[in-house]
């Protein structure tokens, strides 16, 4: 059975990054578990959120999107260590399987099944995991 969404509230630091609102928010609620994985070269790398881990064998993997303050949901060249969040930003920490991850925005054959909200001040984090779904 699927969890049903989950909305989490914590305080971000004017011109942070996100892995230190995550950090943050992640000592104060409970609710919230994420891990990740120091890259010699490129610094934390997303490995689980509440408890659902990427795996290379799987080829599933956590990738950052960001919807902007006009809309548009872009992939940040930087990760959670760097990038910088801004006012009305909407972070969605995605749930992907290598094979639909060629092209954000392409049709897919996927359903989310699970989603947590977090809002960190003005700063909204959206975490969905998606499925494939048997056609």
């Amino acid at each position: 059975m699927d969890s049903p969404d989950q909305s989490f509230g914590a305080s971000l630091v004017e011109g942070g990054i996100l892995l230190g609102a995550m950090n943050r928010l992640m000592s104060s609620n409970a609710g919230f578990k994420f891990s990740v994985r120091e890259d010699p070269n490129f610094g934390p790398f997303l490995e689980s959120v509440n408890g659902l881990a990427g795996s290379d064998q799987e080829q599933t993997y956590w990738e950052l999107l960001v919807t902007t303050a006009t809309d548009e949901t872009i992939r940040p060249e930087v990760g959670i260590g760097c990038y910088v969040p801004k006012a009305h930003d909407k972070i969605i920490l995605n749930y992907q399987s290598g094979e639909n991850s060629a092209v954000y925005g392409k049709d897919t054959c996927d359903v989310v099944i699970k989603a947590v909200h977090l809002c960190l001040c003005s700063l909204c984090l959206f975490v969905k995991k998606k499925k494939k779904k048997n056609i």
